[in-house]
């Protein structure tokens, strides 16, 4: 069935070595899309230099780029791993001037680095210093991220675009928003106002792509820990059931921002548990005990999971308006 949405362009930029976590930032759109589109009345559609532009003349490559897709988009998520990047005629590299000219036309800016280890032979050094030398220049202008896994990159883009649309759609603050807010320059954008966007989402619209936010943290965690317990590597489960309570704990945080009667209903003290159980089992250590410890955290992981989809089959606006007896 077909819905009324606005179109936000997320324009996703970062230098050569970062093809993997490309590929991740725009599955995670697509997923983001799939879970949250029709429950908020958002679409977010990805932009990329390779997808997005033609071939032209008459002006340097990256002149081009931002007259073509950098200057129209909505979104900025940027990542960088060991390379900086090719210098411009004005910035250190094309995405830094990406981050840059958006951040100063008001527009939100999700910067990421890459703490994942890279093999030596394929660093230049004087790259990762320039790297190193931006992210050091932006920690006391912007809140950035880090991740360390691709997964971890999806999972955290994937909230972060949600708490992102929440604010351009009035639900959060400025400063709660995940953004590089300092390189925002002038609130909201440039030039005349543009048409008025569709209503702020209800708290029960809201929910439900929250429900869904759930829904494909546990389809993603599950299949990843299907595996690692099929190839019985134990620190591989402890890392995704991690991974699990840390996705947890943020859709924690985001109910409780609903209203003060959220944070207390029955709805955040599921979620609570699951954050807890899930954390514990994370850290949960191995002995040489006869796979004692070994079943202890397999059995308590799916326990978690069907605790998640038991929860899943629940209505949660009827949960976040009541408390447990």
């Amino acid at each position: 069935m077909s819905f009324d949405a606005r179109i936000y362009k997320v324009l996703i930029a970062s230098p050569s070595d970062t093809g993997e976590s490309r590929q991740a930032i725009l599955q995670a759109i697509v997923e983001w899309n799939d879970l949250n589109s029709e429950g908020y009345g958002v679409v977010l559609l990805p932009v990329m230099w390779e997808m997005s532009s033609t071939p032209s003349v008459g002006a340097s490559p990256q002149a081009i780029i931002n007259d073509q897709i950098v200057d129209g988009s909505d979104i900025v998520v940027a990542v960088f791993w060991t390379r900086l990047g090719t210098p411009t005629e004005t910035e250190a590299s094309g995405s830094v001037e990406e981050i840059r000219r958006k951040g100063s036309q008001g527009a939100p800016v999700l910067l990421y680095f890459s703490d994942q280890p890279a093999e030596p032979h394929t660093v230049d050094p004087a790259q990762l210093q320039a790297v190193q030398d931006f992210r050091t220049s932006m920690q006391d202008v912007a809140l950035l991220g880090q991740y360390e896994t691709i997964e971890g990159l999806s999972h955290t883009v994937q909230r972060d675009l949600t708490r992102t649309v929440q604010r351009l759609h009035g639900q959060v603050t400025a400063e709660e928003a995940p953004t590089a807010a300092a390189l925002s320059g002038p609130t909201g954008p440039t030039g005349p106002p543009g048409p008025p966007g569709p209503p702020a989402p209800t708290n029960e619209r809201v929910l439900d792509a929250y429900k869904g936010d759930l829904r494909g943290l546990l389809a993603r965690q599950r299949v990843q820990f299907d595996g690692a317990a099929e190839q019985q590597d134990s620190d591989g489960v402890r890392r995704i059931i991690t991974e699990l309570s840390r996705g947890l704990s943020t859709l924690v945080g985001a109910v409780a921002e609903l209203s003060p009667e959220a944070a207390n209903s029955t709805l955040s003290i599921r979620l609570i548990e699951l954050t807890r159980t899930s954390a514990s089992l994370g850290q949960l250590r191995m002995y040489l005990d006869g796979g004692h410890s070994w079943n202890q955290l397999i059995e308590g992981s799916f326990r978690v999971f069907e605790s998640g989809a038991a929860l899943l089959d629940l209505d949660w606006n009827e949960l976040v308006q009541s408390t447990n007896s």
